[in-house]
């Protein structure tokens, strides 16, 4: 945690740093749109967030079947 909450701390200074006061909501909207580097920070962000979505969606999916189904007594 201590290590997540460090680097999340480095990247706002250093954001702040580069760009001031006029910094936006995000860093990554900071980036030049002509840039081939921010172009390919911004596309794998994207696909991060689609990772992670797919991911939630999956694992509620296994979760409410998990539910749905009864469970299986075996006689024997």
């Amino acid at each position: 945690m201590t290590l997540v909450a460090s680097l999340y701390l480095t990247v706002g200074v250093v954001g702040y740093l580069k760009y001031g006061s006029s910094i936006c909501g995000s860093i990554t909207l900071n980036l030049l749109n002509t840039d081939p580097l921010a172009q390919t920070v911004k596309i794998l962000y994207s696909c991060t967030i689609l990772c992670r979505l797919a991911s939630a969606v999956l694992r509620s999916h296994a979760a409410t079947n998990s539910m749905a189904s009864p469970p299986v007594v075996e006689v024997g």
